[in-house]
This record gives structure tokens, sequence and C-alpha cells, in this order.
């Protein structure tokens, strides 16, 4: 889960890859890994609004759910 108050979500694994339409993603937000470049990780989440999202996010800024 997102694990600082708000996450940006990219189109590819680095801060020069542009921001998603639909992002950033709150404090709290569950996160489904589905992969992983570096220190990036490639995650799904279903948002508030019902919509999903997928992209690129920092692996710094996860942390497990529990």
């Amino acid at each position: 889960m997102v694990a600082t108050d708000v996450l940006n979500i990219r189109d590819g694994a680095g801060v020069t890859f542009p921001k998603k339409q639909g992002g950033p993603l709150p404090k709290g937000q569950i996160v489904e890994l589905r992969g992983t470049e570096g220190d990036w990780r490639f995650v799904s989440a279903v948002l508030a609004s019902g919509n999903q999202l997928t992209g690129w996010v920092h692996g710094n800024y996860l942390q497990a759910a529990g």
C-alpha cells in the first residue's frame, strides 16, 4: 500500500516518464504488485471511484499491507 501522503504513478520506470492521468495515489491506497524494474514497481490499483489505474511507482514509497 502507499506509505506517503500522495504517490505519483507514471507511464514508465523513472521520473522522466509522464505522470498517469487519474493519479496521484493517496496514502493507504492498496496496490497489486505486477512487476519490478530496479527500485520501481509496476502496480495496479482500484481507486475509490471504482476506476483501475496501472503504472509505475517508486518502491521506497510502498509498504506491505498488514
